[in-house]
């Protein structure tokens, strides 16, 4: 019973964090993914879940190493997100616990052709004292370079920018790795509408 109770709980943080995520526009229906890992294994978000909607059935359970389904049904196997490979490889670079990935808007348009940038809100500036930007060559879905890349830049606030794609945050909880989020579209709104006054 208590096994049971402790995975409902954690299925209820990825049902609040997923419609979090979509009510606040930061992510559209089909898009985004989220885990949280456990010792050795990962629970994640499936392919083409929707997270605002999320199901029991849409939380895969992964082996950290090989990112196989640890609870696969040969009838009907559930895959994994497929930017698996990246969440498994801030798990073993870092002592985070909890990755969510999202899109949001306006922090994606400010990403493109920047290194790094910074709030000017109180707010923003306390909670991500700068946001830096990977870019890549090509697609930058399920992209080996940002598998490669993404872990160092991480740990330093928590959040990483991939120019033209999205976000990835992570963080002890789900919770805060999802506030991180909230926070990073919150205050480059901010940052972007003080722009179009200035301009």
């Amino acid at each position: 019973m208590k096994g049971k109770k402790l995975m409902l709980s954690n299925f209820n943080k990825f049902k609040e964090s997923g419609e979090i995520l979509f009510k606040s526009g930061l992510i559209s229906l089909k898009a985004g993914n989220m885990s949280m890992k456990n010792g050795e294994y990962i629970s994640i978000t499936a392919s083409g879940s929707r997270l605002g909607f999320l199901n029991r059935e849409d939380i895969v359970k992964v082996d950290i190493n090989t990112g196989l389904n640890l609870e696969t049904d040969l009838v009907n196997p559930v895959k994994p997100s497929v930017e698996i490979e990246v969440h498994k490889s801030i798990y073993k670079n870092t002592t985070f616990k909890a990755v969510a990935h999202a899109h949001p808007p306006t922090a994606t348009v400010i990403s493109y052709g920047k290194k790094n940038f910074e709030f000017i809100d109180d707010e923003g500036r306390f909670y991500i004292p700068r946001v830096s930007v990977i870019k890549v060559q090509q697609s930058s879905i399920a992209s080996g370079e940002v598998v490669r890349r993404l872990p160092g830049v991480i740990k330093e606030h928590g959040i990483v920018m991939v120019e033209g794609h999205g976000a990835f945050a992570a963080a002890g909880t789900l919770e805060g790795a999802v506030g991180l989020l909230s926070t990073l579209e919150h205050s480059s709104r901010i940052l972007y509408k003080k722009k179009l006054l200035d301009s």
